[in-house]
């Protein structure tokens, strides 16, 4: 680890500093105070990891007043490097959090409630549930629709954002374990573009503000290197991503009991 004692305490003042400016407006009836706190704390951190990240790679001078070497300046970008990507994984196990206890209060999404639900109302639910991880991961979303093609589920991009289309069939299931999982994949598909995006807009600036760079161009790589055959596109990094995230969510939400 590169903590030293400066980088330490510049990390604790940025967070303070952005605890300070953050205010956390949830939208609609909030009874879950636990999820008002963690955006509160979610929104800081990425405040606090913007600002570290600008502070620490602006051009500096060194104590002696002269500027950095480049082997200096090499082991700063990959400082703020490592840093960009435990910030991504740490706001991303926020925001998955927060996503699975929004689907917990959706009762057709719990299998009793989907038991005794017509395919409306399981539909109604699952496009609910989108709607809940749109707005926590600010990902915007063209519609989710349910169809029958060859696929399980399908995410294609569009300039009014990502339509999420599900295959009709999940609809008849006996429970929504499948349904769900193939949502979540979907939908994590439809986060990965929007992260690219967001990195190639801010071009040079990326860095500085606290995108995870690499984890950026390797997902756009994946994107242009999609295969037919199954080996090749069972490894995409794309569909790896999204194939965890789908078993945590089943994993979180069905095999497996959180303490209140």
């Amino acid at each position: 680890m590169y903590e030293s004692g400066e980088h330490r305490e510049l990390g604790a003042s940025t967070l303070l500093e952005s605890l300070g400016k953050v205010r956390f407006e949830p939208s609609g009836d909030v009874s879950d105070w636990r999820t008002m706190i963690l955006g509160t704390l979610l929104e800081a951190g990425k405040e606090a990891a913007r600002a570290w990240s600008e502070r620490a790679a602006r051009p500096a001078e060194t104590p002696q007043g002269t500027e950095r070497t480049a082997e200096e300046l090499h082991e700063l970008r990959e400082r703020v490097l490592e840093r960009n990507a435990q910030e991504r994984l740490s706001v991303e196990q926020y925001k998955a959090e927060a996503t699975w206890q929004a689907f917990e209060r959706i009762p057709t999404l719990q299998p009793e409630g989907w038991a005794h639900a017509t395919r409306e109302q399981r539909a109604e639910a699952l496009v609910h549930a989108a709607g809940d991880a749109e707005r926590v991961w600010s990902v915007p979303l063209g519609g989710v629709t349910f169809e029958r093609m060859p696929a399980q589920g399908l995410c294609e991009h569009t300039s009014e954002g990502a339509v999420i289309t599900l295959h009709s069939s999940l609809l008849e299931l006996d429970h929504p374990k499948e349904a769900v999982k193939t949502l979540v994949h979907e939908f994590e598909h439809a986060y990965q573009w929007a992260y690219v995006e967001g990195a190639r807009q801010a071009g040079q600036d990326a860095l500085r503000q606290g995108w995870d760079v690499t984890t950026a161009a390797t997902w756009a790589r994946a994107d242009a290197e999609y295969s037919d055959r199954w080996h090749r596109y069972a490894n995409n990094a794309l569909e790896h991503g999204a194939n965890l995230r789908a078993a945590a969510a089943v994993e979180r939400l069905y095999l497996r009991s959180v303490p209140s």
